[in-house]
């Protein structure tokens, strides 16, 4: 059965009429100085050096805001030319050029630094994987994952893991500068493991892919995060939201 949801008229109309506001008050003034700098011989003169597409970057403030669909973006790029998403363009301008021109695909000049043999995983560093008295015993906890996947010959030697030991900021750059692929997998933020200001003065240049899945939390890891969380200023902890880590990542 489909169903869809009612539309409450009136609040839909309020909400396009701050959304109108917003446009008018933020929105077109940065529209009218990207036409100032970029379109020196105006919007409807056709030229090569016109802007053909928009890489929106907002803060977590302003990053609910519909900026996509306002109209005075539209009129510029058009709502195909305009996106969010950073990294889809950071490694394409990185892969450029490495693929040769011309009509027919061409294999890659050079080796891409993705290597099979230097992925390498972070897994629960603080050990806060446990099976409760509860549970099925035959589960499978972050460790005997991480051991499985060794054993499987997916990791290298910089890999890491709590069980081993509670792994410093410092294990952790090291794994990030020697390897050309990571997978975190932990609870909590990964900022509570290796701080922002380690993370965003690492050279991350070798590094072709940082998967990270640490958002799940349990009693442990939610008393470690939020006592560490608790030392942090309110500016830290916002340069540390969802959107900082990823952006952070693709510059370094």
């Amino acid at each position: 059965m489909i169903t869809t949801s009612l539309i409450n008229e009136e609040l839909s109309s309020q909400v396009q009429e701050i959304l109108s506001c917003v446009e008018q008050v933020l929105a077109m003034p940065i529209a009218r100085e990207l036409v100032k700098h970029f379109w020196p011989y105006g919007v409807q003169v056709e030229h090569p050096s016109n802007p053909r597409h928009m890489v929106l970057l907002p803060d977590s403030t302003l990053w609910s805001l519909p900026f996509e669909h306002f109209r005075c973006f539209e009129k510029l790029f058009g709502s195909s030319s305009i996106s969010r998403d950073f990294s889809l363009h950071s490694l394409a301008c990185r892969a450029r050029t490495f693929v040769e021109g011309g009509a027919e695909p061409k294999p890659l000049d050079v080796q891409l630094p993705l290597r099979s043999g230097a992925i390498s995983l972070i897994t629960d560093t603080f050990d806060e994987d446990a099976l409760r008295p509860g549970e099925n015993p035959k589960s499978e906890t972050m460790s005997m994952l991480h051991k499985r996947l060794l054993a499987s010959g997916l990791g290298t030697e910089q890999s890491i893991h709590g069980q081993m030991h509670t792994a410093s900021p410092q294990d952790v750059k090291v794994t990030l500068a020697d390897s050309s692929a990571v997978a975190v997998l932990a609870y909590g933020r990964f900022f509570t493991t290796l701080p922002s200001k380690y993370f965003a003065s690492q050279d991350l240049r070798q590094l072709g892919l940082l998967s990270v899945f640490s958002r799940v939390m349990n009693d442990s890891s939610f008393r470690r995060q939020t006592k560490t969380d608790s030392l942090k200023s309110v500016q830290h902890l916002a340069a540390e939201n969802d959107y900082g880590f990823p952006l952070i990542a693709a510059f370094r």
